[in-house]
C-alpha cells in the first residue's frame, strides 16, 4: 500500500511538472493575452479530468471578470471569488466541489483559477495541480499585459492617442499593397 501511494504521488508530481512545462512554453512564445488565457485553460483541462476550469482576471475596478471560457455558474463560483479578496490562499466551497486559487503578482491579486466539479469533491491531486500552476499562470498573464503595454507605448502617440508615424507608414504600405492586389 505504501508503494502504491508513492507511485500515485509520483504520477501527480509528474502531471504537475508537465502542466507547468506546457505553460512555460506559452511564456516563451506567446505575448497576446487574448491568446494566452485560452491556451492556459486548455492545458489545465488536459491535466485535470474532472473539474471544469475557469480563468478570471481583475478589471480596473478590481472586480473579477471571466476570461475563459465564455460562461460560468455564478451561484457556485461568485462566493469563492468574493472570499479571494480577503486572502491570498486557495479557498474552497463548503462541499469541496469547487476551489478558487488566486493569481498573484507583486503582492496583488490579478485574477483567479477556479476548478468546479459537478459530480464529486475535488481530489487531492486536482487541488495540488491547481495550486501548483497558479504561479506559472500569474507570470504568463503579467508578461502578456506588459507586452501589450509596451506595444501600446511603441505605436500610439501619448499626447493625441492616435497611431504614431511608424504605424501610419505601416498602414499606408498595407493599403497600397491591398490596392495593387485588388487592382
Amino acid at each position: 500500500i505504501k508503494d502504491a501511494k508513492k507511485v500515485h504521488d509520483l504520477l501527480v508530481e509528474n502531471r504537475l511538472a508537465d502542466a507547468a512545462k506546457d505553460i512555460a512554453k506559452i511564456i516563451e512564445t506567446q505575448y497576446e493575452l487574448d491568446y494566452v488565457i485560452p491556451l492556459m485553460g486548455e492545458i489545465m483541462d488536459k491535466y485535470l479530468a474532472n473539474p471544469l476550469i475557469y480563468i478570471f482576471s481583475k478589471n480596473s475596478e478590481d472586480d473579477f471578470h471571466l476570461s475563459w471560457p465564455s460562461s460560468y455558474s455564478e451561484a457556485t463560483i461568485k462566493p469563492l471569488l468574493d472570499k479571494l479578496n480577503d486572502t491570498f490562499k486557495p479557498v474552497f466551497s463548503a462541499n469541496h466541489y469547487a476551489m478558487a486559487v488566486p493569481l498573484v503578482c507583486e503582492e496583488h491579486i490579478i485574477g483567479a483559477i477556479v476548478g468546479d466539479s459537478k459530480i464529486e469533491e475535488l481530489r487531492d491531486e486536482d487541488v495540488k495541480i491547481l495550486s501548483g500552476i497558479s504561479d506559472q499562470c500569474s507570470t504568463t498573464i503579467e508578461k502578456a499585459k506588459t507586452f501589450a503595454e509596451t506595444v501600446k507605448h511603441a505605436t500610439v502617440d501619448a499626447l493625441t492617442g492616435l497611431d504614431n508615424r511608424r504605424q501610419l507608414d505601416k498602414r499606408l504600405l498595407q493599403e497600397v499593397s491591398f490596392a495593387h492586389r485588388s487592382k
